[in-house]
């Protein structure tokens, strides 16, 4: 079988400016490279592989038909050069190294006594044989085995055999007597290396092992053992053990790495400093983030794709190099920006010290993001000062794609543009019309909150554990709708949709997706939910709809907030930051899958993306007013502990000075 050369935007994304010695040379945006990532695509999910010094990569996967494992090699052209079924005897294939024609791999076998062990084998590519060179009854599973100048290193674990065990507290790594050793093939013997908790392993240019581990009494640490010495020394300190699997380049100094939590997908940082990370590859286009299966040799970088197939590009194709671009975000937001291969300096700041930062004025950031669901973004939009964006390459064409509305909360009266758009959050409700159908709710599309009230209090215990919506949520949103209309609450449309929340209660939830499949309606806002096959397939079902949530008025716009880009002008690394920004835009725009606040070819009817695009099409932003001026006592007025114009007088007050009135 073939595998494929595909110009994925994703990956080797546009041209950036190459640096070299300080200078910059002027690429053009928006184009893919000459030489586009390699995916490697196979007959079965990959489970394991390894890569040779010649570029060729052996993979093993299960055969769906027989349930038999069976390896693959193919060439740096990702031609198909062998396959290999293995017979029913062979289980856990877990590992692969290769060399010239010969694989090496481990899987268990049953010994002489009835016992099973894990097994080091080898596989002859020319005769189909294999051949048993070890055991190992310390292994239940092996995680990775790299061969290196004579020596298969192996690192594996008894998971299966004795109780998980966490030195560092019950939120640390989860270690099973885990142990890396080495087989000197000219001997025939195994060795144990003298590291207690090893992670993972990979090695540095210099023929260093590094060994991610837990050192009693120090910690996490990257260690580094040296195969001529045989010696141990520790080159870095982590506060925890979020890098699991990880790769060495440019001499040892800088890591490759993914994410346990928080993932910005594949990312690249100083082994003695983190927190300057470069983005290489988003982790949309990655699969199991825990298990990247990552590795990194010659320049090339290694990993599974979304599909579970290898995919391979240079990492010079992706990687910037530039001076850190100064970051600041309120928190961390899962839709920030993909960083395309610049470095980033991200620092998460609590609301409130974010707010004076960026009001101040400091110079200390290059880059902000705004949410306009915070309750900072009015007056961050009113009082703010930023840098202008219109004329950024590309920015004026990304801002025509966008749906009118977008672009709209992007520009300010004057044409200029403060922002740049990256993420629009829409809130609506997934809708299983036959079961709303079956047990007679009168949901319908475009309700007011006076009908949507009633309607849900009306509905049994039962019929509520199939809905997914919470009262904090509805208020929410109510608030962010009202003050898009009205600069104050004096008003007999507050009072009437007031009547109607004192219908929710407090025991509304967002609940989890039912697992049988069976519900009335999910409540959601965020893009990735929308875009979701997995969540399409498995929760909403193929006959999904996607209903607006309720409004003010039947006619209005649905309301959804932004996450937006801004740049400081006082900002000493402008133009570095200038150009992610246009670079940002040109990958953006050359993505196969657009962000549903694209307007882009309307998807086919009666399909759930048409139901998505119709749900976004119909919008507009809303810039959240501080909470403190009217949440206080909301809650207590529709519990009924407090007089509703009690409640309207005390929040008018603020109300006029929050305006400026």
């Amino acid at each position: 079988m073939m595998g494929k050369r595909y110009f994925i935007s994703g990956i080797l994304f546009f041209l950036l400016l190459c640096s070299s010695c300080g200078k910059t040379e002027e690429k053009e945006r928006g184009k893919v490279f000459s030489e586009a990532v390699a995916i490697y695509e196979g007959e079965t999910s990959v489970l394991a592989y390894a890569v040779d010094k010649e570029g060729n990569l052996c993979t093993v996967g299960l055969l769906e038909e027989t349930g038999h494992y069976c390896l693959f090699q193919y060439d740096t052209a990702q031609t198909l050069q062998f396959r290999y079924e293995f017979d029913d005897s062979f289980s856990g294939v877990d590992a692969l190294a290769a060399e010239g024609q010969t694989v090496y791999f481990t899987a268990n076998r049953m010994l002489e006594d009835g016992s099973v062990c894990m097994s080091l084998y080898t596989l002859n590519l020319d005769t189909g044989e294999t051949e048993v060179m070890a055991d190992y009854r310390f292994y239940d599973t092996v995680h990775q085995m790299i061969l290196q100048d004579g020596r298969l290193y192996l690192l594996g674990a008894r998971e299966y055999s004795v109780d998980a065990r966490r030195p560092s507290g019950s939120n640390g790594y989860s270690f099973y007597e885990d142990r890396i050793i080495y087989y000197q093939m000219d001997e025939g013997e195994s060795y144990v290396i003298g590291i207690d908790r090893p992670i993972h392993m990979a090695f540095a240019e210099n023929g260093e092992l590094m060994v991610h581990a837990y050192v009693d009494g120090e910690g996490y640490r990257m260690l580094a053992y040296d195969p001529v010495q045989d010696s141990i020394q520790t080159v870095a300190k982590f506060e925890d053990y979020h890098i699991l699997e990880f790769a060495v380049c440019h001499d040892g100094k800088d890591l490759i790495y993914s994410y346990n939590r928080n993932s910005r997908g594949l990312v690249l940082a100083r082994m003695d400093g983190l927190g300057s990370e470069t983005e290489l590859c988003p982790g949309n286009l990655m699969g199991n983030i825990l298990d990247t299966k990552l590795f990194y040799r010659d320049g090339e970088i290694y990993l599974l794709n979304r599909d579970n197939n290898v995919m391979r590009f240079a990492l010079e194709d992706v990687y910037r190099g530039n001076t850190a671009i100064r970051y600041i975000s309120p928190g961390y937001e899962v839709d920030a920006p993909y960083g395309c291969g610049y470095a980033m300096e991200r620092q998460e700041l609590e609301e409130d010290k974010f707010v004076l930062k960026v009001l101040a004025q400091d110079s200390d950031y290059d880059l902000c993001l705004i949410d306009t669901i915070d309750s900072s973004s009015y007056n961050l939009r009113k009082n703010g000062v930023f840098y202008p964006l219109n004329d950024v390459p590309g920015v004026a064409e990304y801002l025509e794609r966008c749906f009118p509305y977008v672009k709209e909360a992007a520009t300010k009266d004057d044409g200029t543009v403060w922002v740049l758009p990256v993420a629009v959050y829409m809130p609506g409700l997934i809708v299983q019309e036959s079961t709303v159908k079956e047990l007679g709710i009168p949901l319908r599309r475009d309700m007011t909150w006076e009908e949507f009230a009633p309607m849900f209090a009306a509905m049994t215990p039962q019929q509520r554990e199939l809905v997914s919506l919470s009262r904090i949520v509805c208020s929410m949103l109510f608030f962010q709708q009202y003050f898009g209309r009205y600069d104050t609450v004096e008003q007999e449309a507050f009072r009437r949709n007031v009547a109607a929340f004192q219908q929710f209660d407090e025991d509304m939830w967002l609940a989890l997706y039912q697992e049988n499949g069976r519900y009335l309606f999910y409540y959601t806002r965020y893009m990735r939910d929308y875009m979701n096959d997995y969540y399409k397939e498995k929760y909403y079902g193929k006959d999904a709809k996607v209903y607006s949530m309720p409004k003010l008025s039947s006619g209005d716009a649905n309301t959804g907030t932004c996450i937006l880009l801004a740049v400081n002008p006082a900002s000493d690394r402008l133009q570095e930051t200038l150009d992610f920004l246009a670079d940002y835009v040109a990958w953006q725009m050359a993505e196969e899958v657009l962000p549903p606040f694209f307007q882009q070819p309307v998807p086919p009817v009666d399909s759930f993306e048409a139901e998505v695009y119709a749900l976004y099409q119909n919008g507009e932003i809303a810039f959240t007013v501080d909470e403190d001026v009217y949440l206080e006592g909301f809650y207590e007025m529709l519990d009924g502990k407090k007089d509703v114009e009690e409640y309207i007088r005390g929040t008018e007050r603020k109300l006029r000075i929050y305006f400026g009135e």
